[in-house]
């Protein structure tokens, strides 16, 4: 398939960009999320209205009714809707095309492509991905969802599960198992299931957040799919997949930074209202301390995505088709394909954990929309290994034996004699988002 024409983005196109998302999130979305958590969805409507913005369509060819952009542009667009839109849930459903047509847009036939995509960048229908299986989410090569060729068909048998707009999706792009003696990744193939074919039976799921975005359990039972319908040719499923993925951890990195930003917001606006002892919070240092280092955590991972993102359209050309991969691009971030998503779920936690120790005991009203998805992030982070791993190391390298608590760790920050390590510096730093110069305490290296 032909790359898809070029159309420059300037900054002032960006801008524009950024300021309709911004007017978007807040006229159209913020207002009504209350209302579409309750009922567990967001409107169709709203997929029209993003549609007619041309939100929908930013990073499609203009033949298939899309708008040919950079990565730096549809960046943009997630970042401002999730700093001013407040709701993971909305952006999953609503984009959840983004990660359902680019295989599709990749490696389909032109009559595949003119007939799914053009509906969905209008709003019409609502395409979704179905990769996770109930035993098993990252280990793509080990899927056992089967399509058997019947003639001019294929059989489908299977269940997918944790499928984002499932319950609502008019297109499925269906990660199945084509060749049945392999049990690797070189018997995956991709083909797109349509949403009304006898067979398929689908099931809400219910989330700790995030609930206006539908998610489903999805079971097919001998779910007949034309073969015109595959993509590519088979046995060329997990390379789609991993080529998809890629895409993937970028726009989800832009979308942590943009939540990030909106916890920041929030902390700082609250700490200038709140008055403690006869000054305003944002007057107390350790609460400056903070918000400098939400500032700092954001401004060099805002400095990380742009520069994948450049790499990204560099490699590709000045507009790739979302998620398209190449024989020549090289992985996002040089030799780590992670790279774009490694820092976005520690950005999140940091941010939302940050802002609502800024916020207090105003966090605590569950009727509040602030850092709604931040008892998530926090079970998400303890789940970390790595999280462990780092306060293992610390204990080691403090002299402390391992396991003995977080008061011990927070003890050994205070006492520095016996560690090896220099004492805490100050720097005098001027920051206009808190209103000033203030002394700001450089932290240890850990």
């Amino acid at each position: 398939m032909n790359a898809p024409p070029t159309h420059d983005f300037a900054d002032a196109d960006v801008e524009a960009l950024t300021n309709t998302v911004r007017r978007f999130a807040t006229e159209r979305v913020r207002p009504h999320l209350e209302d579409w958590e309750a009922a567990c969805e967001i409107p169709r409507a709203l997929y029209r209205e993003a549609a007619e913005l041309g939100l929908l369509g930013l990073g499609y060819p203009e033949h298939l009714g899309g708008t040919p952009a950079p990565w730096r542009a549809r960046n943009a667009l997630s970042q401002t809707l999730a700093r001013y839109g407040g709701s993971g849930g909305v952006m999953a459903s609503l984009f959840s095309h983004n990660i359902g047509l680019p295989p599709v847009l990749a490696h389909g036939s032109p009559e595949l492509q003119a007939e799914v995509i053009p509906p969905v960048l209008r709003g019409e229908q609502i395409a979704a991905l179905a990769i996770t299986e109930p035993g098993g989410g990252s280990d793509v090569a080990s899927l056992r969802c089967t399509a058997r060729r019947d003639g001019d068909d294929h059989v489908i048998h299977g269940e997918k599960v944790f499928i984002t707009s499932g319950m609502r999706a008019d297109w499925i792009t269906l990660a199945v198992r084509t060749d049945l003696q392999s049990q690797g990744a070189s018997g995956i193939s991709m083909i797109v299931v349509p949403g009304d074919v006898k067979g398929l039976s689908r099931s809400p799921l219910q989330k700790m957040g995030w609930h206006c975005s539908d998610t489903a359990h999805l079971r097919f039972d001998g779910v007949r799919v034309p073969a015109r319908y595959l993509l590519a040719q088979e046995g060329a499923g997990f390379r789609i997949i991993m080529g998809n993925f890629n895409g993937e951890r970028l726009a989800m990195s832009a979308m942590a930074l943009g939540f990030a930003q909106a916890c920041f917001d929030e902390a700082l606006d609250w700490a200038r209202q709140r008055q403690t002892f006869g000054a305003p919070l944002v007057e107390r240092q350790v609460i400056r301390h903070k918000l400098m280092d939400m500032q700092m955590r954001i401004g060099s991972t805002q400095a990380w995505v742009d520069a994948l993102a450049a790499q990204a359209d560099a490699a590709e050309g000045a507009v790739p088709p979302p998620g398209r991969p190449t024989a020549e691009q090289p992985p996002l971030g040089g030799s780590d394909p992670n790279a774009a998503g490694e820092p976005r779920i520690a950005l999140a936690e940091r941010g939302t954990h940050g802002g609502t120790q800024c916020l207090g005991g105003e966090r605590v009203p569950a009727e509040e929309p602030r850092h709604a998805d931040h008892a998530v992030l926090r079970r998400r982070r303890r789940a970390d290994p790595r999280r462990h791993g780092l306060h293992a190391r610390y204990r080691e390298r403090a002299g402390l034996p391992r396991g003995q608590g977080d008061d011990d760790r927070r003890r050994c920050r205070r006492n520095h004699e016996g560690t090896g390590r220099p004492p805490a510096r100050h720097l005098n730093v001027k920051s206009p988002a808190c209103g000033g110069a203030f002394d700001v305490t450089e932290r240890m290296a850990l």
